[in-house]
């Protein structure tokens, strides 16, 4: 499953792109899939990836309700040409993530999910049931706002902090128990040992940087699922 920024498209726009300019850059990502399955993740301005169109310091879906049903639409859209999925980051809690899924499939997006990547989502989890189709926790902020650092000088080895494995833990656990598929997106994702961990948890997919891949598929390849799940146990034991 591939995971697209859509912020990445357009870092260099001084203006909002047209609904119709945005359908066609998503048609292309999803026709270029040839049919696998691509999750784009709604617009995120950050502190290294702002937008002049966005206000700045206002992450996720706060950022602006008009521009963000316009961009729903054109994902709409494109729907057609692939397997699309749709998911909003930064999301701050489950009532947020209802009003981000009801205001997405009012629109006709058939597949929505939301990113964890703030404690209080961590800790809401088991209250998406029947809301959200899938989550994908976010280990690059999550990691920074559990350990209180720059999100752009945190490191992918911060996320194996005992703190950081904890609340992912939770995520991915309350996510398996409501029946939502749950991958783990982010640096962290990309490096073996942590890959190990979080497959150990229950993640059901990882979002692993192309270089990476090869070394994440040797490490979870060396170890059966029990070992994983000890593995996983015992890091957050270490607390």
């Amino acid at each position: 499953m591939g995971l697209f920024r859509s912020e990445l498209l357009w870092l260099e726009a001084g203006t909002a792109p047209a609904r119709t300019e945005q359908a066609a850059a998503y048609a292309a990502v999803l026709h270029a899939a040839g049919g696998r399955p691509v999750v784009i993740r709604t617009w995120d301005p950050s502190e290294d990836k702002p937008l002049a169109f966005l206000p700045a310091g206002v992450r996720g879906p706060r950022a602006d309700e008009r521009l963000l049903r316009e961009q729903l639409a054109a994902l709409a859209d494109a729907q057609s040409q692939g397997d699309l999925h749709v998911m909003a980051p930064m999301v701050r809690d489950a009532a947020e993530a209802a009003w981000f899924a009801d205001l997405a499939r009012s629109v006709g997006i058939r597949s929505v999910g939301v990113v964890v990547e703030l404690p209080s989502l961590a800790r809401e989890i088991s209250l998406l049931e029947h809301v959200v189709d899938f989550v994908s926790v976010g280990t690059n902020d999550l990691t920074a706002q559990v350990l209180g650092v720059v999100r752009t000088r945190s490191r992918a080895t911060d996320a194996g902090d005992p703190r950081v494995l904890e609340l992912a833990f939770r995520a991915i656990r309350d996510a398996r128990a409501a029946g939502l598929q749950v991958s783990v997106c982010g640096e962290a994702a990309s490096d073996p040992r942590l890959a190990v961990l979080f497959a150990g948890m229950g993640a059901t997919s990882l979002s692993v940087a192309p270089p990476a891949r090869a070394a994440v598929h040797a490490a979870l390849a060396a170890v059966t699922a029990q070992q994983a799940r000890t593995a996983a146990e015992s890091a957050i034991a270490h607390r």
